[in-house]
């Protein structure tokens, strides 16, 4: 990130905030065309490889940050500025694929469409975990982790892991545990920061699964994208919440296809 804060400087012009996009689907930075509004103004930026974009001069501190695209679901985000590091004032933001998202071929994927008794479209939250256990992400490592701790160290991992990903913590054969979300990867490979201290202990071997959260859009469209499946099928729970209730669907899903939960009736 230091040349970019370099390049940046050399215009003559003080970093204030660099927004890091990141694809919740490929886990990579998101180079897709973005519109940012700061406090509900359209905001200038400058672009940078990786999904960086970088901000300069900006003269208040508190920001309402709206982030739009067409291929992924409306963000929104507070930031204080002064709450950064000013050697690096980069903020993370997870991007949720939107059903008009271009899923590569192989892709393997949930969709479903939700919608009321009557018909009409309903626009809600759905958490997908994965539940088989030979399809975790990555193990506790040989220390495990105390309640408290603000990082984790993971062995026999998967894939790569992103800030924003989620992760269930839970022993073998279990279903239930602790939610984590990762921020960024310590200064020791395997080491992993966390937004949030954990709650409760977990011993070596404990299982981290993962986590996908999003959104069905205005027609009542959803579509929930697995990266880095390591088995060919895999059991998949996906809960659906509308205002005080939630149900829960479990389905068994294959990799490299699409797989249709139907019309759900919420």
């Amino acid at each position: 990130m230091d040349n970019y804060i370099t390049s940046t400087l050399k215009l003559g012009r003080k970093v204030s905030m660099v927004l890091w996009l990141i694809d919740q689907y490929s886990s990579l930075g998101c180079n897709e065309e973005m519109t940012v509004y700061l406090n509900g103004r359209p905001a200038a930026f400058q672009r940078k490889a990786g999904g960086y974009l970088v901000f300069t001069d900006l003269e208040e501190d508190l920001y309402l940050v709206t982030i739009e695209s067409q291929y992924y679901f409306k963000e929104e985000l507070q930031v204080i500025l002064s709450k950064l590091d000013r050697s690096e004032p980069i903020v993370y933001v997870p991007l949720k694929p939107a059903p008009t998202y271009r899923f590569n071929t192989g892709a393997t994927l949930i969709r479903a469409s939700l919608c009321t008794v009557t018909g009409e479209p309903v626009c809600t939250s759905l958490t997908a975990t994965l539940c088989s256990d030979n399809c975790a992400r990555a193990q506790l490592g040989s220390q495990g982790a105390k309640a408290g701790a603000s990082e984790i160290s993971l062995a026999d991992m998967t894939g790569r892991i992103a800030p924003g990903d989620l992760l269930l913590i839970r022993p073998r054969d279990v279903k239930s545990g602790e939610v984590c979300e990762v921020t960024t990867m310590g200064a020791v490979e395997g080491i992993y920061s966390l937004k949030q201290p954990l709650l409760s202990d977990h011993n070596q071997g404990d299982l981290l699964m993962p986590l996908t959260t999003t959104w069905s859009d205005i027609r009542g469209e959803a579509v929930i994208g697995i990266r880095n499946l390591r088995q060919k099928e895999c059991q998949v729970q996906v809960e659906i919440s509308s205002g005080k209730h939630s149900q829960i669907v479990e389905t068994s899903v294959r990799t490299g296809l699409i797989n249709y939960l139907g019309k759900i009736v919420l």
